[in-house]
């Protein structure tokens, strides 16, 4: 079983979703030796989950487990920012 879970929701046309969907498993491999699972969900083909998952807007992610459960929308092309915010790395310190 999978330390990490993550839920990916995406518009099912929109330009780019295999590209983020890459870079996010690439992103998890590196840094959740452990393991995980990322469960992408195209809100054309389930509308259902938008209520159920309170999903405000899209592209959005969901840490699932473990908890706390964290939830980020936006721009999601720096990886390392996305591992920060969900809390797999810790933030740097600047030294300024």
């Amino acid at each position: 079983m999978s330390s990490y879970r993550f839920k990916l929701f995406i518009k099912g046309g929109q330009e780019g979703n295999q590209n983020l969907v890459q870079r996010l498993n690439q992103g998890f491999s590196t840094h959740l030796t452990s393991g995980f699972e990322l469960e992408v969900v195209d809100i054309d083909l389930h509308p259902e989950e938008l209520e159920k998952n309170h999903v405000l807007a899209v592209p959005m992610l969901i840490k699932c487990e473990p908890q706390p459960l964290r939830r980020l929308i936006g721009d999601f092309t720096n990886i390392q920012k996305i591992l920060i915010s969900i809390g797999i790395m810790p933030e740097q310190k600047s030294n300024g």
